[in-house]
Order: structure tokens, then sequence, then C-alpha cells
């Protein structure tokens, strides 16, 4: 296939990744968690409904979000028809397009750029009542989609092939039919829209039908999220809502690489040339213990109401690892509070406690190292640590707590005609131990530059 119908495919596939997580879920949760395994990897769903009256305040911001994507993809092409005016092909000695590709080049991205409004989305057959999943079959990623109505969408498939004056691969599976383009004879897109879902998958091209029937669902798991209720699981032990849940089970992704049991990246190892049997036990066990530091990530909405909604990203540790970070925090004034205006940022840090922290995890290689020839070089950054906390430190470092800054107003700012602010109204704090060492360091300095103007002088 050319690039032009590559580019208007993927093109869709990042239109539904990057707006369906603003869009409502109208069908019952287990309804979308039925079709996902659940020994997944990973999952990012979005399975309850959000308030109405908070839709409606987000819909101009999601309209403010497409159209930077707009702006973005007008770089793209100026980008691409710059090259094809360039003489003697692109830069990694690819040929440039020809007139004809680019005039068909443009008309899709024209095509496509209708879309990112919310009007646009609507006109697809992604609306308010789209519940949204984005998960692991294996390693590889699927996104589900369920539309509010599937012949928009389909009808949207087929603007694009208009443009791109070429069509997808048609193909069957049971009573299903999908559309597919391969890229390099490897690897297969494949869109398809089962009862008014879409589901877009980027598989090996030899998968058989079998699993590839598993990848869209066709062939439900057997075990499900929707029987484990694993995210319920995690709703109630983090204190998420049941509005977006999702997990990045590092030690699970780990152990594929490690010896795949399931077989089901096969074909993915193959494409990679990769070859678990390779490693010793001893490296998979390093490895292994390596995974198990930081297990499993979990994210979620920890509160949605009417006008806000608010959520955590929680990275789950190793109990002495847990401990060790415990005790890096340091207050900072009006950090965590809602200072109001614009928005706010800032951190907090003890830094005598980070390097207590460091000393510590450098003992732990240096009584137990590590053995496997693969992470020969993380068990030497041992000696480079001992020598970074030899070097002096001036006292103001660790006095240092953190920092505040406040954002109130923003005047003259405008990102589409590129017009920078004209003036903002913020404010800035840094939270220091002993404040008089900061005074005496600008003294010390200001000291050091009327000798220097002195020497100049003279």
């Amino acid at each position: 296939m050319s690039p032009v119908a590559r580019i208007g495919v993927v093109a869709v596939a990042l239109l539904l990744v990057a707006v369906a997580g603003t869009a409502d879920a109208a069908r019952k949760p287990k309804e979308l968690l039925q079709y996902i395994p659940a020994d997944t990897p990973y999952v990012m769903a979005f399975i309850k409904p959000l308030p109405d009256e908070l839709l409606d305040k987000m819909e101009p911001a999601v309209e403010e979000t497409l159209g930077a994507y707009r702006r973005m993809i007008e770089f793209m092409i100026a980008d691409i028809q710059a090259e094809a005016a360039a003489e003697g092909g692109s830069e990694d000695g690819s040929e440039p397009m020809t007139e004809e590709e680019l005039r068909r080049f443009e008309a899709v991205m024209d095509e496509f750029m209708g879309m990112l409004s919310v009007q646009g989305l609507r006109d697809a057959g992604i609306g308010r009542d789209s519940l949204f999943a984005i998960y692991g079959d294996g390693l590889l990623p699927v996104i589900r989609l369920a539309l509010t109505d599937g012949g928009k969408f389909d009808a949207a498939i087929a603007r694009i092939e208009s443009k791109a004056e070429e069509s997808l691969q048609v193909a069957e599976l049971g009573d299903v039919s999908y559309k597919y383009v391969d890229f390099d004879e490897q690897v297969r897109l494949i869109i398809a829209t089962p009862k008014d879902d879409a589901v877009i998958a980027l598989v090996p091209s030899g998968y058989d039908d079998t699993r590839l029937a598993q990848t869209l669902g066709i062939r439900k798991p057997r075990n499900s999220l929707a029987k484990t209720r694993a995210l319920d699981k995690i709703a109630k032990e983090y204190g998420f809502t049941e509005h977006s849940l999702g997990f990045f089970d590092v030690q699970r992704i780990a152990a594929s690489f490690l010896g795949d049991p399931s077989g089901l990246n096969a074909e993915l190892f193959a494409l990679m040339e990769y070859d678990a049997s390779q490693l010793d036990d001893t490296c998979r066990a390093e490895f292994g213990e390596l995974a198990a530091v930081a297990p499993r990530v979990v994210v979620g909405y920890t509160a949605v109401g009417a006008r806000h909604m608010e959520g955590a990203m929680i990275v789950e540790l190793r109990d002495d690892i847990a401990a060790g970070l415990a005790t890096l925090p340091a207050p900072v004034p009006g950090l965590g509070a809602d200072p109001g205006g614009l928005f706010s940022f800032g951190f907090s840090l003890n830094p005598l406690a980070l390097r207590s922290f460091y000393e510590a995890r450098l003992d732990a290689m240096e009584k137990d190292p590590f053995e496997c020839v693969a992470l020969a070089e993380l068990q030497a950054s041992t000696a480079k640590g001992r020598a970074a906390l030899a070097q002096p430190v001036p006292p103001v470092v660790y006095n240092f707590r953190g920092m505040l800054a406040s954002v109130q107003d923003v005047t003259g700012f405008d990102m589409a005609s590129k017009q920078p602010p004209e003036s903002i109204d913020a404010s800035l704090l840094f939270a220091i131990e002993n404040a008089q060492d900061i005074v005496n360091m600008a003294a010390m300095m200001n000291l050091v530059q009327d000798q220097r103007v002195q020497v100049a002088a003279d």
C-alpha cells in the first residue's frame, strides 16, 4: 500500500487514542471488560459515565486540544511538502513523494483534520456514548471503542480511502469483516467494527485465524477482567472511582521476556528476533528481582463531581524501597493546597534523606552484587556512585526543601497566532531549612562581584 493510504489509516488510529479518553460510557462495565483477558499486562479502561454537567464544561477544552492537534498536523504537512520539494530525495534515502502522491496525501490529511473537532467526531460515530479501553493482548496493544454509530465510523474510513484513491484490504473472520494494511509484510494494522464497536490492533502478519479471533474479541477470553473483577479490587484498595481505571503490570511484562509460557507473544518475538532461551538462570532471576522493585503501576480517578475530577497514579514498590522513599518529602508552605489562579506546580525534597537512600542502595548492591553479564554496567555504577558522594557539596544544597510556583494570570497570550504573553502574574517560593544560608551566599556573591569590578577599575 502507498504511503498516502498508510498515513491515513494510522491517522485514524491515532485519533481514537487521542480523543476516546474524553468520551462518556453508556454501556455496563462488564460489556467492555469481557473482551479484556485477565492476564493482560496493561489496561486503561473508561467504564462509567462522567456527569453530563462536567462533560459540558470539558467540551470547550476538548475542542481546544483538538485544535492543537490540527496545528501539529499542519506543521507535519508543511515538513512533508518541503521534503517533497527538495531535490535528491529524503534524508533517509527513500524516494520523495511524487506530485500525485503529495496531492493525495494533502487530501487525506484534510479529511482527517475535519474529524479533529467535537462535531467532526460526532460525524464519525464517536460521541459521548463512546466507551473506551486500550489493553494488551500479550504485549501488543488493542484499542476497543464503543461507537455511537458504527455506520458513521465506516463512512469516515471510506472517505479517507476515497481521498487516498486506494482501498484497504478486506478479509473476513467468521461473520466479522475487517480492513487491514500490511507494513513491510511483517506487521498488520487491523480495523474492525463488530457490533458497533471499533477495534484497532497492531499484530504480526503471521497471526492465524484462531489467534486473530482472540485479539479482535470475536472469541472472548475464558478468563476476563469482567470475571476476575481485578479493576474493582484496585478501586477498593486505592479509593478510585469506577469511571476510569487502569494498571501497568511490570512483573507480567518482564515475565514475558524472561520466558513466555502462554505463547501469546511468540510471533512478536520472532519478528524481534528475540529468544528468551538465550538467558541463563542467573539473568532470569536478577531481571525478575529488578521487576519486583516496582511490580505494578495503577491509575484512576479519585474524585469525580459536576465541576471537577481528580486522579492519581500510584507506583507500587518493594517494601524497603517504599520505606526509603517515604523519608524524602519535606514540608513546603502551600504545597498541596489550591492557591487559585490558573495553575501551580512544585515539589519537595530532603537532600540529606536522598543521600542516605542512595547510600543504602549502593550498600545493597555491593553486599549482593549482580552476576548477570547483561547487568555488569549497572553493577559497575556503584563505584561511580561512591565517587559522586565523595564530592563536596555546599551546605545550602542540603538545606533546600523544595519550591512552589503559582501562576495567577497570563495576559496577551495567543497560541494560534504565536503571540507570547504580554504579562504574567505569578509567584515563586523556595523552601530552605536555613534561609540565612541563602542570604550569606548572596552577600558573598555580591562581594565577589564588587571585588571584580574594583580590579577591573584599577
